[in-house]
């Protein structure tokens, strides 16, 4: 967490733009807008962290696996695209 400057005063201000972070699960980004709350009183506690907001080992494991999938999906779209490129020239 930055010291000062104008990161920390994005941070202090609740101006984080979290467009950077779609690729993050929904429940992450709202888990990380509620520490970020400018009222301590409104931010979940540890405790509250740890029993409410952290995913199960198998969800986590689901989103993993369904991160892998999509790369892989981009792989073969790229690795497909490639296969085209080399077909038409070769004719």
């Amino acid at each position: 967490m930055p010291k000062n400057g104008p990161e920390w005063h994005v941070i202090r201000n609740n101006e984080i733009d979290f467009t950077q972070y779609r690729s993050y699960s929904t429940e992450l980004l709202n888990l990380m807008k509620m520490m970020l709350d400018r009222d301590p009183a409104k931010r979940p506690s540890a405790e509250e962290i740890l029993n409410k907001h952290l995913l199960s080992d198998m969800e986590i494991q689901l989103k993993l696996e369904r991160q892998m999938n999509d790369n892989l999906k981009t792989k073969i779209i790229q690795y497909e695209e490639k296969l085209k490129i080399v077909r038409k020239g070769s004719f």
